[in-house]
């Protein structure tokens, strides 16, 4: 299961499950700290110990190929799946080429080592200094709350009013620290993943040089590792763009804290509080315990638990231990609100309290407990949801605010709308999608709107000239056509849809995947489709020519799938979960022509993928599956004799299944003429024992067995 993302909106919180997903996030990092220790050890053996190369080689494939990310998220995006598998695939390419050793030990050095003890010195430890200030920041808060509360109301006012001001500066650095490292947090655990492909994919390309057979090495994976870095740009993209996202709603919160909303809606109301148990209005103790509680305003159910222990173990209620990296280490106590009453401080010697009546579920007793609020805003919030019973003379009125949207441009499906999108599109295409870098450059963003807004107004609409390229550049163009669908309040796979396109894109199975996606394809608006297969059809045209433009599915991807994909409220989540709405919106334009049907309601034919790339560990079990990976079995190739039966009966000892059977023998086959010359020539022989009329080269080369021949089946 992967890492929770850390929502800013838990900083103000501060819940259990808040501290405990950061200490999962903080045992992620110093386990892929210790992993790459165990790389950086492993590729000093290679450096050093060129004469045992090939066991080292072997032991260093070995780890790489074990080695695993934690991912934000309980699912990822083919993209992300192919980032980190690329590792294993290059310990296959590892494999590959560890019969063939030339040294070049300083450029390996240069290219690999030093980049990778760097990312493990500056990355995965550069969040330590910021988790001193944070722990520091939270001892000094609760501290000084615990002081601040323990202080009686017959204190001098302008003491108690210097008090409040300190803790009111002193949660305020809390919470910005706390921001700050969920922030670093956030950042480091998804930089990781590219970062660290990126420095062994410098290391494929480096030691493509130090192998008697790298040229045709290079060939074979130029193709993979091509699309390994392709993809790694999408990702430094998504990562840069939900970056953005993610520092715009922090700030946004650090503006506006009474905005965040609790847990994502979860409760009604959530926080700490400070509770004493009574018996009869008479206090039983006099310790106040600090509790995190919960309240669901539709059921009157009343939860507390302590607060998330950091250390190794927590001790449950019952005395048991439970280790802390447990899901189920949060512990909560239940119970039903009866009534909810305010206390007034000539009734009790602490400020902010208020008495809650309470019926136990487990026994159904009656009791009530005193619960101390951390600020008097605070408590009138909790009453508030609690339908609480206020004193007379302590009522006040509460001020309401209505926040001002601002109206944007409004760009609809209609008439206009698509005559817009016609005319922006056409143009387009007949200046040439072939520019480099097609929708990543931005134009004037007051042409833009000037162009959408003169277009849209049937008073000005025939005065505007898309032809004109002194008045209106490629880039507006560009820029306008991606605004027409970011500027709607709604984006056009509508909000009632959204889900269902991202649970679709994270479905493993990639047919069921695209089902999925085009059953929502289908229930959206008339309009909405019409828009959308519009659009994707223009893009598709543009993906043939990214060896141009440069703008291939993924590019376009990560530029179009925050515009038509987006959740109506953002959070770290939503923000998390863009990486799913670009790979969507990849489909959409990938496969446009079965999403979209014809006039006469049947689907096009979809052209077969022509970018396809063959990974190395598939390379490696086409060439010869009686490799397995130790130098025995190399060394045991010479030993194989050069007569049918022989071969016959090495295939049968060496294979587990054969290729194919029938007619009167089974059959050896290979896929083409390469794989051929590829074997050691005892494979190559028996084929020119055969008659001319099997030497064909326009098919496959097959190998008959004599169907007498005893354990004649097994394959290459």
């Amino acid at each position: 299961m992967g890492l929770q993302p850390l929502e800013f909106s838990d900083c103000y919180t501060d819940s259990p499950w808040f501290r405990q997903s950061i200490q999962e996030h903080e045992e992620s990092l110093s386990r892929t700290n210790n992993d790459i220790k165990g790389l950086v050890k492993e590729s000093k053996n290679l450096l050093s110990a060129s004469i045992d190369y090939g066991k080292k080689l072997e032991s260093f494939s070995k780890r790489l190929k074990e080695f695993t990310f934690s991912s934000i998220g309980e699912n990822m995006t083919d993209r992300e799946k192919n980032l980190t598998s690329s590792l294993k695939e290059y310990g296959h390419i590892f494999d590959e080429i560890a019969s063939v050793w030339q040294t070049n030990i300083e450029e390996t050095k240069k290219h690999f080592y030093e980049p990778l003890e760097e990312f493990r010195k500056t990355q995965l430890q550069a969040y330590k200094e910021q988790k001193k200030k944070f722990d520091k920041s939270s001892e000094q808060y609760y501290k000084l709350l615990q002081n601040t509360l323990s202080l009686s109301h017959k204190k001098k006012v302008e003491l108690l009013q210097e008090q409040d001001k300190e803790l009111f500066f002193t949660k305020s650095n809390f919470h910005g620290q706390a921001l700050d490292y969920v922030f670093m947090l956030q950042e480091i655990q998804e930089k990781k993943k590219f970062e660290f492909v990126e420095i062994f994919t410098q290391l494929m390309k480096t030691y493509f040089k130090c192998y008697h057979e790298g040229q045709r090495l290079a060939v074979e994976q130029d193709g993979y590792i091509s699309r390994t870095e392709e993809q790694l740009e999408a990702a430094k993209a998504e990562t840069e763009d939900a970056r953005n996202k993610a520092d715009t709603l922090m700030r946004r919160m650090k503006t506006n804290p009474a905005d965040v909303q609790f847990m994502n809606g979860r409760w009604s109301r959530c926080g700490y509080l400070y509770i004493t148990n009574n018996h009869s209005g008479v206090r039983l103790t006099s310790k106040w315990s600090r509790l995190f509680c919960t309240y669901n305003k539709e059921s009157k159910l009343f939860q507390h638990a302590q607060p998330f222990q950091t250390s190794s173990s927590s001790v449950l209620p019952t005395g048991r231990t439970q280790n802390s990296s447990s899901a189920a280490s949060v512990q909560m106590d239940t119970c039903m609100v009866i009534r909810c009453v305010g206390r007034n401080t000539d009734t009790i010697d602490k400020r902010f309290c208020f008495d809650l009546e309470v019926e136990e579920l487990a026994d159904g007793s009656i009791r009530t407990m005193t619960c101390q609020a951390i600020s008097d805003d605070d408590r009138r919030q909790w009453m508030n949801v609690m339908d609480g019973i206020v004193p007379e003379h302590s009522r006040e009125t509460k001020d309401t605010k209505r926040d001002e949207g601002e109206m944007g441009i409004q760009f609809q499906f209609d008439e206009m709308g698509f005559k817009l999108l016609d005319n922006i599109i056409g143009e387009i295409e007949r200046r040439g999608v072939d520019s480099e870098g097609i929708y990543r450059i931005s134009g004037v963003m007051s042409r833009v709107e000037q162009l959408i807004s003169q277009s849209i107004n049937p008073a000005t609409t025939n005065s505007v000239d898309f032809s004109n390229e002194d008045e209106v550049d490629f880039t507006t163009l560009t820029s306008s056509l991606k605004l027409c669908f970011r500027g709607m309040e709604e984006p056009v796979c509508t909000y009632r849809i959204h889900n269902g396109f991202i649970e679709a894109s994270k479905h493993p199975d990639p047919k069921i995947r695209f089902e999925k996606i085009m059953r929502c394809v289908r229930q959206l608006p008339e309009a909405n489709r019409r828009a959308l297969k519009v659009l994707t059809h223009h893009l598709y045209k543009v993906t043939q020519h990214q060896d141009v433009n440069r703008m291939g599915f993924s590019n376009l991807g990560v530029v179009f799938g925050p515009t038509l994909l987006r959740q109506k409220q953002e959070t770290m989540s939503s923000i998390m979960e863009i990486k799913f709405c670009n790979a969507t919106v990849e489909i959409f334009i990938e496969r446009y022509e079965e999403l979209f049907y014809d006039g006469d309601g049947t689907p096009k034919k979809q052209q077969k993928a022509t970018n396809f790339v063959r990974l190395p560990s598939q390379r490696v079990k086409r060439r010869g599956q009686l490799l397995q990976g130790n130098w025995e079995t190399l060394s045991q190739w010479g030993s194989l004799t050069e007569n049918a039966e022989d071969l016959n009966n090495s295939t049968t000892r060496n294979s587990s299944t054969p290729v194919s059977t029938g007619g009167s023998g089974d059959l050896i086959c290979l896929d083409s003429q390469e794989d051929l010359a590829n074997l050691p020539s005892t494979f190559q022989q028996p084929r020119f024992q055969r008659s001319k009329a099997f030497r064909s080269h326009d098919k496959p080369v097959v190998h008959r067995v004599p169907p007498g021949t005893s354990g004649a089946r097994g394959k290459l």
